[in-house]
């Protein structure tokens, strides 16, 4: 069976005299002549995949509250409707309420914020091209430099630990705790201006290296006990204290210490022997104490500088002077100017041309002339032992006996007289000889 369809079918134009056109009852289509306006009026109207082309306006409501749209412009309620033909126009302002981009946002004036700024994945910031300040990850950049006003610095828990004070003063602090400078992974500090303490009146330590500690100086080996410090009592006793040892050259080497009476020097004494090498070590004390010196004033205290070594001599490899004199401990022997004394009465002393012996002398040897040989023709004198008859002969020039000449036994070698009696004998031996008047 075949469906009949009913309809008009119109292939040239349709002219309608009236104003309207109805469709199932309802006007759908009107013109009015004198605004010459058509009025499309349906509660809905789809065009479904129709395109709609407009070269003139639309107004949706009224043009000044209501959405306008043309050509070259979009507006709601008076306000333009910034879309990707207007956004980009250099000449246009955009003012919204929120915004979301999506991609990237360029901005090639001025920003101004008047509220907070939230940036969580990276910030750049710079000037004239450059990045001076970046945000990535853990890790903030700065590419330039960072001023400080006067009275502001850098904070760390509500306090400042970098701050600019008065005059271009920086002061750099820590928040309660210690203060750090360097690490694990820094080589040196090095100084490149001195320090100097809270008044700026002393350099402490200089760039390079001299130091100054004008309040006290302390000097300890890892977490020893005190190895150095100064003192100072007042301007007349004021020095160094060593509290240990004081050592020369190398850790082993010559040792100094001392207490509050001595000073005690320690070296070591090396024999090399067969290879075998033997250290010895020595000590020698020096110190002052009560004087037991037979010369020491009665009338008063007195002391001595002592000396007191563990070692077998003491030596001096250029001579040893001394004022006054130079003596024996609790002795009356001493060796004064020109004087050697023995006792306070038996002494040495130089006089012209010779030594004047105070006292008895006793000889255990020979006493002769620097240069003596015996003889009728020999020179110089002696007083010498004869080692085989154990007698001691005396041999002199010439002997004169003012008193008498006593002898035991008497021999004559040759005797020449004058004045009254002439002897001539080759041997002459007598028990006694007298005088005759």
């Amino acid at each position: 069976m075949t469906a009949v369809e009913y309809g008009v079918k119109i292939t040239g134009s349709l002219k309608i005299g009236g104003s309207s056109l109805h469709i199932g009852g309802q006007q759908l289509l009107g013109y009015d002549t004198d605004r010459n306006t058509a009025t499309l009026n349906a509660s809905r109207i789809d065009f479904q995949d129709a395109s709609i082309h407009s070269g003139g306006e639309w107004i949706i409501g009224n043009r000044e509250t209501g959405v306008f749209i043309s050509p070259s412009r979009l507006t709601v309620g008076g306000h333009g409707v910034y879309h990707r033909g207007n956004a980009n126009l250099a000449a246009v302002d955009w003012t919204m309420r929120d915004g979301t981009v999506q991609r990237h946002l360029v901005v090639c004036g001025n920003t101004a914020l008047s509220g907070g700024l939230d940036a969580l994945y990276g910030v750049r910031l710079g000037d004239k091209g450059k990045c001076l300040l970046s945000f990535s990850g853990e890790e903030v950049a700065l590419g330039g430099f960072l001023s400080f006003l006067d009275g502001y610095g850098l904070r760390i828990g509500g306090m400042p630990v970098l701050q600019r004070t008065d005059n271009d003063k920086i002061q750099l602090g820590g928040i309660g705790s210690d203060l750090l400078l360097g690490s694990g992974h820094t080589t040196r500090i090095r100084l490149l201006s001195g320090i100097s303490d809270v008044d700026g009146d002393c350099l402490m330590l200089s760039s390079y290296g001299r130091a100054c500690f004008p309040g006290s100086l302390t000097v300890r080996h890892n977490y020893g006990a005190d190895l150095l410090s100064s003192y100072r009592v007042d301007n007349s006793d004021e020095g160094i204290i060593i509290h240990k040892r004081l050592r020369m050259g190398m850790a082993g080497g010559f040792l100094i210490t001392g207490d509050k009476e001595t000073l005690s020097l320690t070296s070591m004494v090396v024999y090399e022997k067969e290879g075998v090498r033997t250290t010895v070590p020595h000590t020698t004390v020096l110190g002052h104490r009560p004087s037991i010196s037979a010369h020491a004033p009665q009338n008063r205290y007195s002391e001595s500088f002592h000396i007191q070594t563990d070692a077998d001599f003491i030596s001096s490899g250029v001579p040893v002077e001394a004022a006054g004199h130079v003596g024996i401990c609790a002795s009356s022997t001493r060796l004064a100017d020109k004087i050697l004394y023995l006792t306070e009465s038996l002494r040495l002393q130089a006089v012209s041309g010779g030594i004047r012996h105070y006292g008895d002398s006793c000889f255990l040897g020979s006493v002769s002339s620097e240069f003596f040989s015996s003889g009728f023709a020999g020179s110089g004198w002696a007083i010498r032992k004869n080692r085989t008859t154990g007698n001691v002969i005396a041999t002199f020039d010439e002997v004169v006996a003012r008193r008498k000449l006593r002898a035991y036994e008497f021999e004559v070698k040759k005797v020449s007289a004058t004045n009254g009696s002439f002897w001539i004998s080759d041997s002459c031996s007598g028990d006694s000889v007298e005088k005759i008047s």
